[in-house]
């Protein structure tokens, strides 16, 4: 793959070339594609909207390499559409994209001084990830990672309370049902294999 520098164009959207096709590779991109791998819809409904989610040229990305979602979902995101990258895949997962969307926009603000919406267009996903990690614990969402990481004070015979506000604030930030990066990667790879299937099948 060769992937140059992002670019800012396209309403101010950040896109980078992707074996001569241009890519977005801001966190709006991203999370649309892992939104879509979590709806109720058509293999082949799915698979035309992911291609214009990632590339500018849809249509022609898709007619030049049928495969080259997947390459630059995994270049541009880290997502693992096709599943060549499992072991890569491992880890705690402390964000939820969805359940934290309050307490992401609050706390970007708060920091960086931009709202949501114009701070996940300007950055790419990657970057929006390593910002988001880096806020302080004094921010909500700073608070929520702290709790999602940090190992719980040992009892010694005399924190009994400490240690029990911190197992309960602990278990009010706990992420539910999936756990790893590994499983916020299956959907999206389950919808990769529908899409091929869908593209094999005419």
């Amino acid at each position: 793959m060769r992937l140059t520098d992002p670019l800012e164009t396209h309403s101010g959207r950040l896109v980078a070339t992707v074996d001569g096709h241009e890519a977005y590779c801001d966190a709006i991109a991203a999370l649309r594609l892992l939104e879509l791998a979590e709806e109720d819809a058509a293999p082949q409904d799915k698979s035309w909207v992911a291609w214009r989610v990632v590339f500018v040229d849809g249509d022609k990305a898709s007619a030049d390499d049928p495969v080259l979602l997947s390459r630059a979902a995994w270049e541009l995101y880290g997502i693992d559409l096709d599943g060549s990258h499992e072991s890569e895949c491992g880890g705690r997962r402390v964000i939820d994209w969805k359940a934290d969307a309050q307490r992401i926009a609050a706390s970007v603000m708060q920091v960086y001084g931009m709202p949501w919406h114009r701070f996940a267009r300007e950055n790419t996903f990657r970057d929006v990830c390593a910002m988001i990690g880096m806020l302080p614990r004094e921010t909500p969402m700073g608070t929520a990672i702290y709790y999602r990481t940090a190992e719980a004070p040992k009892f010694n015979g005399r924190n009994a309370e400490q240690v029990q506000a911190f197992r309960k604030l602990q278990q009010a930030y706990v992420i539910e049902g999936k756990n790893g990066m590994a499983d916020a990667n299956a959907s999206a790879t389950d919808m990769f294999n529908a899409l091929r299937r869908a593209a094999q099948n005419g």
